[in-house]
């Protein structure tokens, strides 16, 4: 598929040698991306729950010029973020997700300690705007599914049916899309972007149960989501979970808990 236009999304997991100075020094150096560059519309952490000493990093970006423009006339931001990642770390990895081209490859591999995952898009949709949903507040979903050995492009198909029936008739849902693994061929990344909590509550719906069912079907079942996570505003998550308790296997993570600006999908549109 063409994803030329597409936005791209990065999620990165890296080991971190302080907290305290590795949080202070992300959102000075987060802040000044996102007040520098109209396109970038999330950039934030959070420290990992279920790995000591690890931060989640996740951005989005509205195409790759935006990626490309990130202001770079104070290195010294980047270098104070740069002396708290563990150089010892051989687990560091950043997927990096949806539009992404050459030029995008050549800026991000330049950079040290981290091994950069490019991988292409199996199916689904980015959004480049945020719609002028109010509030702005997102949520943001990313796991790794298991599919059954031989049905890629089946699990694939069902994605789009997915995505075809979404885009028309849930406003503020703004990517769903999913992304083969580079490191296990028979796994795909999921990620869905809600514009706000009324469109994850509209999602699900008595008309999408029948487009469901191929999406099971071709799920693999016995292996559990993997490094599965959502990041909502706070009381979000007891929603979520009260409404589906299947969304119980994310670890969920609010923004007030983050560090770096509140993500806006609305700004430089």
């Amino acid at each position: 598929m063409d994803t030329s236009t597409m936005p791209i999304a990065i999620y990165c997991q890296r080991k971190i040698i302080n907290e305290a100075k590795y949080k202070e020094d992300w959102t000075a150096f987060s802040n000044y991306i996102f007040e520098g560059t109209p396109g970038v519309k999330a950039i934030f952490s959070v420290m990992d729950k279920n790995e000591a000493g690890q931060a989640l990093q996740y951005s989005y970006y509205k195409d790759v010029g935006s990626f490309l423009s990130q202001p770079k006339d104070q290195p010294t931001l980047s270098a104070n973020l740069e002396s708290n990642y563990d150089p010892e770390s051989t687990t560091d990895v950043c997927q990096v997700w949806g539009g992404w081209d050459d030029s995008v490859k050549a800026l991000a591999n330049d950079l040290p300690g981290v091994h950069y995952v490019f991988v292409p898009v199996l199916a689904g949709f980015m959004r480049s705007t945020g719609m002028g949903i109010t509030p702005s507040k997102p949520i943001i979903w990313a796991s790794k599914r298991k599919v059954k050995a031989g049905q890629m492009a089946a699990y694939g198909a069902a994605i789009k049916g997915l995505a075809d029936w979404w885009v028309p008739n849930i406003k503020g849902l703004l990517a769903v899309v999913c992304f083969t693994s580079e490191e296990d061929k028979d796994a795909v990344w999921d990620m869905r972007v809600f514009g706000n909590y009324n469109a994850f509550a509209t999602h699900i719906t008595s008309a999408v149960f029948p487009l469901l069912g191929p999406l099971g079907a071709n799920m693999n079942k016995d292996v559990p989501f993997t490094g599965a996570v959502s990041f909502s505003s706070a009381g979000e998550p007891e929603a979520m979970i009260a409404a589906n308790k299947g969304n119980a296997a994310y670890t969920h993570y609010t923004f007030e808990e983050a560090f770096g600006p509140m993500p806006d999908f609305n700004k430089g549109d």
